[in-house]
């Protein structure tokens, strides 16, 4: 407090005698009972403004951040509150992304936010790994699912083939080649492929009819001379057959009814059971974040969204490129539909640093709040060491 003022040609001297008389001027009603006419003889008072004297009062408050939101303590343990959502942050996003050792509060701190929302109206999606978030969800009377039940389609949700078939396209291209091996002419073919078995089938489409447009184009007079081509169609047709009817993880893209409904208002989902098969785990993953930006986008712009992944540093290391751009788009554009993506991972440097995948440096440079909790004091001063004008 001595500094503040004095940084601003105050200069207050601390006052080391006439205590009971000091002690009686903080309390109310006390100057009308002869106090103030001893405290002017004695030269301490100063007739002012009652603006100047509020202005003046040697009391220091931080800043509250927002109206309402999620209560946390300022370092001075006075009172503020934590609202993503609140435009008055003057923040360019909605996201967040927080890192923290096993037990130092991560999902302690992101399930009042997750409840706040829910309370809004809005909707929450929750990726995870350990059954971290089972509880709340059945108390919020959500629906929790195991990674090993979910049920996708990627034609499911297409009313426009114009407007959706790049987008399948990569979902088709991630399932393929999870490191990202396929050039511009697999993913030319590709989108050849997904538009044919579009207008053919509509939503009654599946991966099959891909693969069977894959074959007959390779059988067919128009590539017989051109070996190269032929050569990219079969490899996209050994690469896409695990995901067909009949394929290994066929019973996962192949679904009639997919497991996503759009009028669930909580989604649980426990993605830990995939680990273990990791070209399956970045199928899934990168499936259920387009299903969620495109339920952001077709949902109405006054409703808050929020979508957490959790153990982020498992369930976003991709080392397909495609991934981490689809991932940087999204969290920039969901703040124009009142969306937020909360990713959450251990160590800081699984956000930032060589070692970390380009989807979690995405995530990470496109979030607006970073918490960061505690964290291993050895890996934290290295971190430091190579980052030296972090913080």
């Amino acid at each position: 407090i001595l500094n503040s003022f004095r940084k601003n040609g105050f200069e207050l001297i601390s006052p080391r005698f006439n205590h009971m008389r000091n002690f009686l001027t903080c309390l109310p009603f006390m100057a009308g009972k002869g106090l103030f006419k001893q405290l002017k003889e004695a030269g301490v008072v100063q007739r002012a403004e009652s603006f100047n004297v509020a202005n003046l009062m040697p009391l220091v408050a931080d800043n509250p951040l927002t109206p309402a939101g999620l209560l946390a303590p300022t370092y001075r343990n006075q009172l503020a509150f934590i609202d993503i959502f609140f435009r008055g942050m003057n923040n360019t996003n909605y996201n967040m992304a927080v890192c923290g050792t096993s037990g130092a509060g991560k999902t302690g701190l992101i399930q009042p936010l997750i409840r706040s929302v829910l309370d809004s109206g809005g909707f929450a999606v929750v990726f995870d790994m350990g059954d971290g978030y089972k509880s709340l969800c059945e108390n919020m009377g959500g629906v929790y699912l195991d990674g090993e039940t979910l049920r996708f389609n990627p034609f499911a949700n297409i009313t426009d083939i114009d407007q959706s078939a790049e987008r399948v396209r990569d979902q088709l291209s991630v399932m393929a080649s999870p490191n990202g091996n396929l050039d511009e002419v697999h993913e030319g073919l590709l989108l050849q492929a997904v538009r044919a078995s579009w207008l053919a089938k509509e939503n009654r489409a599946r991966i099959d009819d891909v693969v069977d447009f894959l074959k007959n184009a390779s059988d067919s007079e128009q590539y017989a001379e051109s070996p190269t081509i032929r050569s990219r169609l079969d490899e996209m047709i050994v690469l896409l057959d695990q995901y067909t009817a009949n394929g290994t993880y066929g019973q996962y893209f192949n679904s009639d009814e997919p497991s996503l409904r759009d009028d669930a208002k909580m989604v649980v989902l426990e993605l830990g059971g995939l680990e273990d098969r990791p070209s399956l785990l970045v199928a899934v993953m990168f499936s259920l974040i387009i299903y969620i930006e495109n339920r952001m986008y077709r949902t109405p712009r006054n409703l808050k969204k929020l979508n957490v992944i959790d153990e982020g540093w498992r369930l976003l290391d991709f080392k397909n490129h495609k991934v981490g751009e689809f991932i940087e788009k999204g969290y920039r554009t969901a703040r124009r539909h009142t969306g937020a993506y909360i990713t959450i991972t251990q160590n800081i440097v699984d956000f930032d640093s060589d070692k970390a995948s380009s989807a979690a440096r995405a995530a990470w440079g496109n979030s607006s709040y970073k918490i960061i909790l505690k964290q291993s004091a050895k890996e934290f001063a290295k971190y430091n060491q190579l980052y030296p004008d972090q913080f």
